[in-house]
């Protein structure tokens, strides 16, 4: 638990034990007296709360409220703790560890609205594992869930922070690049598969050393399209070009 929220119960608790007292008990006291003999004297029963017993009572009510207000603020804890981890859940994708469908069309919707807000440029990036169905046939799927964790993690580590990638489905990854035109998404773009290019995907399990290559679709905002789905269905599209152009010029070769 947080410190500073511990300072905070320990002392509100405290004082709230503290003047729980100070107002219940003579209210008590006073109600008592007035219900048993018919009037009562309100000095006197103030007084009277300072007895020996009752300051006993005042350390016994103080302690009753930090125990009950350490209870409640441990409690509030972990139930806030449960919320925001099962949101934190609903949104990641569980293979990968990076944001799922369901959160990427969120953020999107989110970015064309500020985009539109501020007229600002706007940039999607779709990318594909190319021959990934071959990496599960050869090799299994355990080795191709390696794979997708590994492109996971390098486009994780080659975004900007204001960037937000995730998990789109199968072997597909989206990009969400904020303040970007597509010439600067075109930039980027070519170094994500540079960067691929030029590493080798190593599996312990498997003596060999595999190269991974990546096709990718762009689409901006708002020069190539005006909404969400657009351009999704834009960048999609770019997508699939890319790829005819490869199997055209006989770059899906899977290179060992």
């Amino acid at each position: 638990m947080n410190i500073n929220l511990v300072k905070k119960i320990t002392i509100g608790s405290l004082a709230g034990g503290l003047i729980g007292y100070l107002v219940l008990h003579p209210a008590f006291l006073i109600i008592d007296d007035y219900y048993f003999h018919g009037d009562f004297k309100l000095l006197e029963i103030f007084l009277s709360s300072f007895s020996i017993f009752h300051i006993q009572m005042v350390v016994f009510f103080i302690i009753f409220g930090m125990v009950n207000g350490f209870l409640y603020g441990f409690f509030n804890y972990r139930v806030r703790f449960l919320i925001e981890k099962t949101r934190i859940i609903s949104i990641t994708d569980e293979l990968t560890q990076i944001s799922n469908r369901r959160h990427f069309m969120n953020e999107l919707e989110k970015e064309i609205e500020r985009a539109k807000r501020f007229s600002r440029n706007l940039s999607l990036l779709i990318l594909d594992i190319d021959k990934f169905k071959y990496y599960n046939d050869t090799y299994g799927h355990i080795f191709g869930d390696k794979v997708l964790q590994s492109v996971a993690r390098s486009l994780t580590e080659t975004i900007r922070k204001i960037d937000f990638v995730a998990r789109y489905g199968g072997d597909e990854f989206v990009i969400i690049m904020p303040e970007t035109e597509k010439t600067m998404a075109n930039i980027f773009a070519e170094r994500v598969q540079k960067k691929f290019s030029e590493n080798f995907f190593e599996n312990k399990k498997i003596p060999l050393k595999l190269k991974i290559s990546l096709s990718i679709g762009i689409a901006s905002f708002p020069n190539d399209v005006k909404t969400a789905d657009d351009l999704i269905h834009h960048a999609d599209t770019a997508l699939y070009r890319a790829k005819e152009e490869k199997r055209r010029q006989g770059e899906f070769l899977i290179t060992i």
